[in-house]
């Protein structure tokens, strides 16, 4: 029984299938053929010479998978022999016989035939075998088509030490640490996150500059990185985050940088902050991470918090592999709602340039440019003067 959990635990905690869809129907694809995996953890059991009181050893990476047991072969028999049809001499029996009648050894002396056959099956290369001294090694390599690709960096600000971190944050996280065992987390996201940041003009702040809007607002600041840039342009700028965690982050970010600002929790459809306070507003990759539905309600609230002829800028991501490959749904609005994963709960709705135009509100003219793979949009809210 314990053997047989051993497979499961493999495949449940260490592994990821790569996720895809036929005629509506999930399939999951595992970059190791299960069956042969299974296979070699009971020959590594059945023929593993306990005497020498090594475990077995089982060794997962992204594209290996490495199983190791003490051996002592059958004299005269070497790597090539194991490769060749033979007959089946296992140095425990009495494990052998009891796997046998328990159903998880089907012939004896096909162990190996079997794992090379369901690595075929699956399109993987089969196996390589190697003797090092007494110990027998195994190594899978895994079905290249069936590898997730992990992201390179973190998709949005509230990603804030969660998910998969890229190399040179990771760097960053583990020099900060060694200098400061004690640091918090919030000191280490500070640091780790500012160290390197692009702090020069962009788009948005030309955007800002040009048309002389100098309250902003960011809705949607995550860990206040972004509003930190804005505020060393000379800007004044509050921000609100749903995540406490992360307002509280922006906060002591922008006071340890001796600027002043207003960072509360705050839904973006509903902020509770007072109407026509900012000259401009801005919100980056936030709207297009819920449906579009409540993106229309977002920019209502958003033109209700701008100054008359202010401004509301927004950027949306691009559905790229990453999101594609994730663990989703497609509803009927085309909202890609993830359902396992690191992005379990969480929704995203990759938007064209006409689907952009459809969540605009009434009270404002606005155009929409290219920026990077996504999309910016600028929305000027009508002074009194002007016709709706």
């Amino acid at each position: 029984v314990n053997a047989h959990k051993v497979i499961d635990l493999i495949y449940q905690m260490y592994l990821k299938a790569k996720i895809g869809y036929e005629h509506d129907i999930r399939v999951e694809e595992y970059p190791f053929a299960r069956e042969a995996i299974r296979e070699a953890v009971y020959n590594a059991i059945a023929h593993n010479c306990y005497m020498y009181g090594v475990p077995i050893q089982i060794k997962i990476t992204d594209d290996t998978i490495t199983i190791s047991n003490s051996c002592i072969l059958p004299e005269g028999w070497t790597v090539d022999t194991l490769m060749e049809p033979h007959e089946s001499e296992p140095y425990n029996p009495d494990i052998a016989g009891v796997f046998y009648r328990a159903g998880f050894i089907e012939t004896w002396g096909q162990g190996i035939q079997k794992i090379c056959d369901e690595c075929r099956d699956l399109g993987a290369d089969i196996p390589s075998y190697e003797l090092i001294g007494t110990t027998l090694r195994i190594r899978f390599h895994a079905l290249e088509s069936a590898l997730i690709d992990q992201p390179k960096t973190l998709k949005r600000q509230n990603d804030v030490l969660d998910g998969v971190l890229d190399d040179v944050l990771a760097d960053r996280i583990i020099k900060a640490l060694k200098e400061a065992p004690q640091i918090t987390q919030k000191e280490l996201v500070l640091q780790a996150y500012t160290e390197g940041f692009d702090f020069g003009e962009d788009e948005i702040i030309k955007i800002l500059k040009e048309k002389q809007r100098h309250r902003v607002l960011d809705a949607g600041c995550g860990c206040g990185i972004y509003a930190l840039k804005i505020a060393k342009h000379g800007f004044d700028v509050d921000g609100f985050d749903v995540a406490e965690s992360a307002a509280g982050i922006a906060r002591k970010l922008m006071a340890d940088n001796g600027f002043d600002g207003r960072f509360i929790s705050a839904d973006i459809k509903d902020t509770g902050l007072a109407s026509e306070s900012y000259d401009a507003v801005i919100s980056r990759d936030v709207i297009d991470h819920m449906t579009k539905k409540d993106a229309h309600h977002a920019m209502q609230e958003l033109l209700r918090l701008t100054k008359k002829d202010g401004l509301v800028i927004v950027t949306v991501d691009s559905l790229d592999e990453e999101y594609v490959k994730e663990p989703h749904i497609v509803d009927d609005e085309g909202n890609y709602c993830f359902t396992e994963g690191k992005w379990n709960g969480m929704v995203f709705h990759p938007y064209d340039e006409n689907e952009l135009h459809e969540i605009i509100v009434d009270s404002a003219e606005h155009y929409i440019s290219t920026l990077g793979d996504g999309f910016m949009l600028v929305c000027r809210k009508y002074a009194d003067n002007e016709r709706v």
